[in-house]
């Protein structure tokens, strides 16, 4: 199983996990301008989006 947490004081909504994610699971929520999960049962746990969070804001558990 896995846990993705999205730290929103750290998230300045760029995007670039959305690039590196290969199955798209990210969205940018349109109010908040932060990251959001579309649909974690997809998730790889290949950790590109937590690799390519340049501030951090992206953290992966697997349990």
């Amino acid at each position: 199983m896995i846990r993705i947490y999205i730290d929103l004081e750290k998230c300045v909504g760029c995007g670039q996990y959305i690039n590196a994610c290969p199955l798209g699971i990210y969205y940018i929520d349109p109010k908040l301008k932060k990251a959001k999960i579309d649909d974690l049962k997809n998730c790889l746990e290949c950790r590109a989006c937590e690799i390519q969070c340049k501030n951090g804001a992206i953290k992966i558990n697997i349990i």
